[in-house]
């Protein structure tokens, strides 16, 4: 009681800030978002929405100052977020839009031959935060900017795994060997110039 007092010096040690912003699965009754307490400034920002099911007000004592903050469960979903026709649709275009993707960055560095199973894993990645975006944030500009970020995001991981996986095999296939079955000499060849680069006679 004494270090919660409202004249105690320790008392600014109470509350630590949030790293981020909250962020919830629901409107207000007039359409806009809830504040960072969870309740709806049209409500003087003591109550949750009325079509949520589960609500919950509690008194938080600060720096000398008193708040509230809100746990509103089971509420319905926003008009904006994604419905079902939606989600599938969205999961379609990615699908479509991840083969064209990987297709220009192989051809972009130049590898030959199909992704390796980490440049899936990377774009089903991707694909999954665009879809999670989409799911919890409702304006088309925040969509289009987040979507941005991850699209640089994981396009530069991309082209650094096409790169690694490109020099991978080139090593390959510079140390595969040819061998002769006439005269049991092995040839070592460069895949680009088509030279010899190493020879070796078997009989030895």
């Amino acid at each position: 009681q004494t270090c919660l007092a409202l004249d105690s010096p320790c008392l600014k040690f109470a509350v630590c800030r949030p790293v981020e912003q909250p962020s919830f699965p629901y409107e207000c009754d007039d359409g806009a978002r809830p504040l960072p307490s969870g309740c709806c400034a049209e409500l003087s920002a003591r109550q949750c929405p009325s079509h949520c099911v589960q609500q919950d007000l509690y008194q938080l004592r600060g720096n000398r100052s008193v708040h509230y903050e809100c746990d509103c469960q089971s509420c319905r979903l926003p008009e904006s977020l994604l419905s079902p026709a939606d989600l599938a649709q969205l999961k379609a275009e990615l699908e479509q839009w991840s083969h064209f993707f990987l297709w220009t960055i192989s051809r972009h560095v130049g590898l030959q031959g199909a992704p390796s199973q980490e440049m899936e894993s990377l774009i089903a990645e991707h694909n999954e935060k665009v879809i999670q975006l989409f799911q919890t944030t409702a304006e088309a500009s925040q969509r289009l900017h987040g979507t941005d970020v991850l699209n640089r995001q994981y396009g530069q991981m991309l082209v650094e795994e096409a790169l690694r996986v490109k020099r991978s095999r080139e090593r390959d296939q510079l140390l595969s060997s040819q061998a002769s079955p006439d005269t049991g000499e092995v040839f070592l060849v460069n895949p680009r110039s088509q030279q010899i680069v190493l020879q070796f006679d078997l009989n030895l």
